[in-house]
């Protein structure tokens, strides 16, 4: 009885993919772990397949995960804020979960990221994830978001609980950055990895002179006088962030 209800794998072809299957002939359920570092991403899914019993699918490459979710039919997708940027012809963060929203919508996806959740978390769960969590979680804490969101459920850290609380408020720069537009966040949160416009442009698939544009719509909705205060800016929010992932 209890051999019965082992998976047993075996390849099989479907559709020209080697997929895995049960004993029933049913393909193993799939979560797919999107990240641009292999080390990384290979880990995590390892950390997934040993706790959840999920095969796992590593992509290293924003632009196949559209591909991917429609090949694979997963569970869940786990993807990273920062994909796309450094990455020539990478799908935003925005125009990826607004496709998955409006192509997917029982397809839950849960933002790992390094991030900072203060400026990204809450644009991400309006764009449509149903978590957010920094890499610094523990491993446990990393778990109960999968499951959750598993579950059906959303999960978010307390910080970001608590912003959600502080989001119907006004005149900290926390609640200013929910005025930006998804690609202005996008690009403010390439400043915060030092990228140049030029650099900026060629990751986001823009000319310089729009990134220009939307540097200038930035300095004016946050109040910063020039590029200096913004990448100022940017940079406290990449520190802070990293400490505020943790959940209390």
């Amino acid at each position: 009885m209890m051999k019965d209800r082992k998976i047993v794998q075996r390849n099989e072809q479907q559709n020209g993919h080697r997929v895995n299957v049960n004993k029933n002939g049913r393909a193993k359920q799939k979560i797919i772990v999107a990240e641009p570092f292999l080390i990384t991403a290979l880990c995590l899914a390892k950390l997934v397949e040993d706790e959840f019993g999920y095969e796992t699918v590593v992509l290293t490459n924003s632009s196949e995960i559209i591909h991917a979710v429609r090949e694979s039919s997963p569970k869940l997708l786990i993807t990273e804020f920062m994909f796309m940027f450094g990455e020539k012809g990478g799908i935003g963060m925005a125009a990826l979960l607004g496709t998955l929203k409006a192509e997917f919508p029982k397809l839950p996806s849960l933002v790992l990221s390094s991030a900072p959740e203060r400026i990204f978390a809450l644009r991400c769960l309006e764009w449509g994830a149903k978590g957010y969590l920094h890499k610094s979680v523990s491993k446990e804490t990393l778990f109960e978001g999968i499951g959750a969101v598993l579950a059906g459920n959303s999960f978010v850290s307390k910080t970001v609980n608590t912003l959600l609380l502080q989001s119907i408020g006004a005149g900290s720069k926390d609640n200013l950055v929910a005025k930006l537009s998804p690609r202005e966040a996008e690009v403010l949160a390439s400043v915060s990895q030092c990228l140049s416009p030029a650099q900026i442009a060629e990751s986001l698939s823009l000319s310089v002179k729009t990134v220009e544009c939307y540097l200038g719509n930035i300095k004016m909705k946050l109040g910063f006088k020039n590029a200096g205060e913004l990448r100022k800016f940017a940079g406290f929010f990449v520190n802070s962030g990293q400490n505020s992932g943790q959940v209390d």
